[in-house]
C-alpha cells in the first residue's frame, strides 16, 4: 500500500507532547535534582495540567521553546545527520514484533524472575498490547 523505497525518520513525527509534559513538570518548581517519587508526582500534576488545557484550549498559550526556527544545535532532527537504514521496505514488522516479545520475556525473567507467556495472554478475545487484561489500560468508561 506504500512505496517500499520511502524513508521514514520517526523523530520528524514530533515530540512536542513529550516536551510539553516535561516542560510542565519543570515549571512546577526549579529543583534540578529529584527522586523517582518526586518525578512521579510532578508528572501526574503535569498530566492534569495538560488535560485541563485540552478541555480549555483558549487558556493554553503553548510552549514558546518548542519551535526549531533559528535554534542552535538541532542536528539531531536533521535527516542528513542520521546514519543507518531508514527505508520502510527493509522493515519486517512481524519479525520485529516477535523479537520485541522475546526481549520483553527475557527482561521480565531477568529482573522479576517471572515467566510471561504473551502468546497465551494475547490469544484470548479482546486481549492485546493495549488490553492485556481485557480492558484498555488507564481508561474508564462511564455510562450515563
Amino acid at each position: 500500500m506504500m512505496d517500499s523505497n520511502l524513508l521514514f525518520y520517526i523523530l520528524l513525527e514530533g515530540t512536542d507532547c513529550l516536551e510539553g509534559l516535561f516542560g510542565d513538570r519543570r515549571t512546577q518548581d526549579h529543583a534540578r535534582n529529584f527522586d523517582i517519587d518526586q518525578l512521579a508526582g510532578k508528572l501526574s500534576v503535569a498530566t492534569l495540567i495538560n488535560a485541563a488545557m485540552e478541555h480549555n484550549p483558549d487558556l493554553d498559550k503553548g510552549h514558546q521553546r518548542l519551535a526549531l526556527k533559528d535554534a542552535m544545535g538541532i542536528d539531531h532532527v536533521n535527516p542528513r545527520s542520521w546514519t543507518g537504514n531508514v527505508c520502510v521496505g527493509d522493515v519486517d514488522l512481524k519479525t520485529e514484533w516477535k523479537q520485541g516479545r522475546v526481549d520483553a520475556e527475557q527482561i521480565l525473567q531477568k529482573f522479576f524472575r517471572s515467566q510471561v507467556n504473551f502468546i497465551k495472554i494475547f490469544s484470548k478475545p479482546n486481549h492485546d498490547l493495549l488490553r492485556p487484561l481485557g480492558e484498555y489500560v488507564g481508561c474508564n468508561y462511564y455510562t450515563r
